[in-house]
């Protein structure tokens, strides 16, 4: 029997249950750029929004003021979507994406002959 490591054993385990999908995960599936730019838009709008309370002004705009506090918010949010939900991501995409990773880091560990332990490692 072969011998597996932990988090392949646990990815196993959630690919074996399969549950119904919620309608939430298939809008985001079928088109994840329309979600992502919607999410950027409504959590830099939010933002603006939370920063105009804190100074105690709302601005009288015209459109091309309206339309850079649009693109400005829309920065501010994607720059905060990509902080907090796809950094998190980025270490389990990466393990999971290297077949036998343990075996990949000795292999590397032995050709640096222990030299740069740390950045082999990370």
């Amino acid at each position: 029997m072969k011998k597996y490591s932990f988090i392949r054993r646990i990815s196993f385990a959630f690919k074996q249950t399969e549950k119904p999908e919620n309608w939430l995960l298939q809008k985001i599936k079928e088109n994840p750029f329309q979600f992502f730019l919607s999410l950027g838009l409504t959590l830099g709008g939010f933002f603006l929004f939370i920063f105009f309370l804190q100074i105690g002004f709302m601005p009288d705009m015209n459109f091309s003021e309206a339309s850079s506090i649009l693109i400005a918010s829309a920065l501010i949010g994607g720059y905060f979507t990509v902080l907090f939900a796809i950094l998190p991501m980025a270490p389990i995409i990466f393990v999971l994406s290297i077949d036998n990773w343990e075996k990949e880091v000795k292999n590397s560990l032995k050709q640096n002959k222990g030299r740069n332990i740390l950045f082999q490692v990370l």
